[in-house]
């Protein structure tokens, strides 16, 4: 066929290809935004941070003014609780928080621990039995 002239498309195959990557990629953004938002629902109170893209970086805390773009930020820091030790039926003996207001250079103040018990549970996991 003389005029005929052939260009160039993408066929079917590749468009399926396309939107197959966009799901996987659609889909591994919404697990990380859970992940995150769900570790989030646990971190303790007054100890999330959003890393300010400066130099030398610098941290607000979440209650700061909420404006400028996603370029400005280079990501959140924030100090998780161990949920699942606080609705355990027998608690450990630590509550993983030290209070540097009250605490001194010989004795440490851990609000919610029960060092007593954290000593039994040190030395029936280093029994040579």
């Amino acid at each position: 066929m003389k005029g005929t002239r052939l260009t160039a498309a993408f066929s079917m195959l590749e468009l399926i290809f396309v939107i197959i990557i966009l799901g996987i990629v659609t889909l591994k953004t919404e697990l990380a935004a859970s992940q995150i938002a769900n570790r989030l629902a646990s971190a303790i109170p007054g100890t999330v941070y959003r890393i300010k893209n400066t130099t030398p970086a610098t941290l607000e805390t979440i209650e700061s003014d909420l404006t400028g773009t996603g370029d400005d930020y280079v990501g959140l820091q924030w100090v998780g609780s161990d949920a699942e030790s606080f609705n355990a039926a027998s608690t450990p003996g630590w509550s993983g928080f030290c209070d540097i207001n009250t605490s001194t250079q010989t004795s440490l103040e851990t609000p919610g621990s029960a060092l007593g018990l954290t000593t039994t549970i040190k030395n029936n996991l280093s029994s040579s039995t």
